[in-house]
This record gives structure tokens, C-alpha cells and sequence, in this order.
């Protein structure tokens, strides 16, 4: 028979026994001395790790804090993440026209951090002059700005002459892709995170994927997501240059007791094919064969 402890009218508590199929009280059972009784300490002892460090605080996670008699949890406070998109000469709506191409980073920027589990704002404009560059990320208030455009290392370019003169440290000076210019991470003196990445969206999104992920997932105390493995299936597009790594938007499919990572056509602006993919192989220099076995990080 089970066993339950009730609360008698005059505030003890009795064990009773119940009958094991209709869960009805049973009279002609004794409960044995100590059954249906929990001994303080019985589950978890005075110490026990109850959630592992690291841990995402779910709703789930706060009641058991509180059960357990916790006021308060140590956590890593999720990074404020801003973008601002550089050019004066960008269309927030409608079809590109009189020369003019439409915004398509400054949506999907805010949104791929917002996704990474940061507090992202919105999007901001600014035209691509120094004074006013350095202006906005001299006043932002966000724990990583992400600027797009203007990283190009030449006069016209601001970014980097503002980095310098904002007393940044470089982490990464600069990773060249194409199409598009470069890539960049500094970190401003009072530990704010800028994150330079190109104005063309494809290669936006290689740095979004490569530098603002691992990033933010750092901040936030996550772990990193490893890639997959994948076999290709077909063979992968030859780069600029022989020592170039190629990210590849791919399809990913079960084949027994693999994964097969299909390619994708890149199509409008490069990114038609990123919009569809469920991965990003990445090819180093001189593979990327039919059949050949390449690390594939998933996209959200």
C-alpha cells in the first residue's frame, strides 16, 4: 500500500495508508515506522549542487531556488547589444531606386543578437562621417555596438581612425572577406565591445555568425555550440585566393549514419542562399571535394 501524511483538525500530521490501485484510505494497513515520512536533508544534503553553473534560468530553475529557500541567484546579466548602420544614402523601404540600395543588415543584425539571447535594441542610422561615428559610440549605451559598413581601411572609411582616436584595443584587426571589406572586433577603454562588420550582407552575416555569436554567448556565460560534421555533397566554389576559407550556406540532411550538408545557390545579394540554409560549412583552403567531411555551424 502507498502512504500519505495528512493534516489532522487539531494540526498534526498522521500517516495513513492508501490503497495502492484507487489511491482510497485503508484501514487495515499499518504504515510501517517511518514510511511515507521525508527526512530533512533526504533528497539533497546541505551543500549539494542542485543546478549546474552555466545553466539557462528557467522558469523551473527560479522555482526550485525558491523552494529550496534562495533570495537570490548569481547569473550573468545578458549584454545590451545596439547597431548602428552607417551611409547616408541607404533606403529604410521600398524597392531600391535612383541609385540607392535598401538597409538589409540593420533588421537582421538587431534580430541575430536579440536571438543570442542579448537585450538588442533597435537599429539606429547614422550618416558615415567621423565626427558624428564618434559621437554615437562615444555615447552608446550597450555593452557591444555593432556598426555596418565603413570598415574598409581607407580615408573614406571611419571606423578605424575612430577606434583610434576612442582608445580602442584591437582583438581582431581586421579579417578580409569578399564580397565586402573586413571584419573587426575592438574594445573601447571602458569595456564596451565594437564589433565592425561590412556593408554587404553576406559578408555581414559571416561576422555575425563568426565574431557576434561566440561573443555574445561569452558575455552571457554560455557555452559555445560546437559545429557537426557534414560530408559534402557536392564540390564547393573555389575562392579568391588558394589560402581563402569559404563559408558556405548549406541544407542538412540524415544519410544513415551521416549528416550531408547540400549547397545552396547564393542568389540575390549573396544571401538568398543564407536565408534558406540550415548551416554554414566551412571550407578550408584546398578541401572542399564531393564527398569530403567539413565542420558546419547551425544557424538559429
Amino acid at each position: 500500500a502507498g502512504v500519505e501524511a495528512r493534516q489532522a483538525t487539531d494540526g498534526t500530521f498522521i500517516v495513513i495508508a492508501l490503497d495502492p490501485l484507487t489511491g482510497v484510505i485503508d484501514e487495515t494497513v499499518r504504515p510501517a515506522l517511518g514510511e511515507g515520512t521525508v527526512k530533512q536533508a533526504a533528497r539533497a544534503k546541505v551543500g549539494a549542487t542542485l543546478v549546474p553553473a552555466g545553466r539557462l534560468v528557467t522558469p523551473s530553475v527560479l522555482a526550485l531556488a525558491a523552494a529550496t529557500g534562495h533570495d537570490t541567484v548569481e547569473i550573468f546579466r545578458p549584454p545590451t547589444v545596439g547597431t548602428l548602420v552607417l551611409g547616408h544614402s541607404l533606403l529604410s523601404q521600398g524597392l531600391p531606386r535612383d541609385g540607392r540600395i535598401r538597409d538589409a543588415l540593420g533588421a537582421a543584425v538587431a534580430a541575430f543578437a536579440g536571438a543570442q539571447g542579448a537585450r538588442s535594441n533597435p537599429p539606429m542610422r547614422a550618416p558615415d562621417t567621423a565626427k558624428l561615428l564618434l559621437e554615437h559610440i562615444d555615447d552608446a549605451n550597450v555593452d557591444v555596438l555593432i556598426t555596418t559598413g565603413s570598415t574598409s581601411p581607407t580615408p573614406d572609411n571611419h571606423v578605424r581612425q575612430v577606434m583610434s582616436d576612442l582608445g580602442a584595443r584591437w582583438l581582431i584587426d581586421g579579417v578580409a572577406s569578399a564580397p565586402g571589406t573586413q571584419m573587426l572586433l575592438a574594445k573601447l577603454p571602458d569595456g564596451r565591445m565594437v564589433v565592425g562588420l561590412p556593408g554587404d550582407p553576406a559578408s555581414a552575416l559571416a561576422g555575425l555568425i563568426t565574431i557576434v555569436a561566440p561573443l555574445i554567448r561569452a558575455m552571457r556565460g554560455a557555452p559555445q555550440i560546437a559545429p557537426v560534421n557534414a560530408v559534402l555533397i557536392d564540390q564547393a566554389p573555389l575562392g579568391d585566393y588558394e589560402d581563402d576559407t569559404r563559408l558556405i550556406p548549406v541544407q542538412l540532411q540524415k544519410s544513415g549514419a551521416n549528416i550531408v550538408a547540400k549547397m545552396l545557390p547564393s542568389g540575390i545579394a549573396h544571401i538568398a542562399g543564407w536565408a534558406n540554409a540550415d548551416g554554414i560549412a566551412v571550407v578550408a583552403p584546398n578541401a572542399g571535394a564531393p564527398g569530403s567531411v567539413v565542420p558546419v555551424i547551425y544557424l538559429n
